[in-house]
């Protein structure tokens, strides 16, 4: 919008003079969203019940890998198998 010419949104320049890139952000297996009213992070906590597996590997619960697969640890001795498409 800005190389068009065109004014940028008062929450867009919020986000810009923070110095981040986009509203949402993973940070060590947690989902963190710029808060446009306040001009501070939040974090994003999935819903009851909901599992995010990508989340859980970031925080380092990935047991084990190949190109086609991963275990992730979901506690109390069960692991989940993350299929790789190809």
């Amino acid at each position: 919008m800005q190389k068009e010419g065109r004014a940028l949104p008062g929450s867009i320049e919020k986000l810009l003079a923070s110095g981040r890139s986009g509203f949402y952000e993973s940070l060590k297996g947690k989902t963190i969203v710029f808060d446009i009213s306040g001009g501070a992070e939040k974090a994003v906590e999935p819903p009851s019940g909901v599992l995010l597996l990508k989340s859980l590997k970031e925080a380092g619960r990935e047991v084990e890998r190949n190109s086609g697969a991963s275990l992730i640890d979901l506690g109390d001795g069960v692991v989940a198998a993350n299929f790789t498409p190809r």
